[in-house]
């Protein structure tokens, strides 16, 4: 049986790997010893920056969405909806796409499509299919490439092209 010798440097909070070419070594050897295989999964998967980065940006879409929940209840006040709650609302959209980008990152495929459907439900009450059918292709594609669920991503570009029909059949009335 063949195993890659591998060499584990660093400290806590940095480590790096070096493999050098596959070598004949019995699997108690200590390159390949259990001991060193977990610390080697430890500074591969828990330790790396991509981990950390993406928690990071989780929490900050998380807050970017209790930001836009906070304009939309704002502008559905009284005195909100007097005083610029449509302004609000159309911030709460733009905030709810940026909190669904860093949901995207963070590889939080469910939260990005809910930030995105909130997104989708203003913009429709508003009015705006344009930027709602854009949102629901963006739906479709994380469907499509990161869920894999076909039947849904075909639902989000059907409804996307009824939405650019009914914009474009809008256009010609006016």
């Amino acid at each position: 049986m063949k195993f890659l010798p591998v060499a584990v440097t660093g400290s806590k909070k940095s480590c790096s790997l070096s493999a050098s070419a596959p070598a004949e070594t019995s699997p108690s050897s200590d390159l390949c010893s259990p001991p060193l295989r977990a610390l080697r999964n430890i500074c591969l998967f828990s330790s790396s920056p991509s981990a950390m980065d993406n928690s990071g940006k989780e929490k900050e879409a998380m807050q970017l969405m209790a930001e836009a929940d906070k304009k939309v209840k704002a502008s559905g006040s009284f005195l909100g909806g007097m005083f610029g709650g449509n302004h609000k609302v159309e911030d709460a959209c733009e905030i709810y796409a940026r909190a669904a980008n860093m949901f995207k990152m963070a590889k939080n495929w469910s939260e990005a499509i809910n930030c995105l459907n909130q997104a989708i439900d203003i913009y429709t009450d508003m009015g705006r299919f344009t930027i709602a059918a854009k949102h629901h292709i963006t739906i479709a594609e994380v469907y499509e490439a990161e869920l894999v669920d076909i039947e849904k991503a075909i639902a989000h570009y059907e409804q996307a092209a009824d939405y650019y029909k009914g914009e474009e059949s809008n256009r010609y009335m006016s």
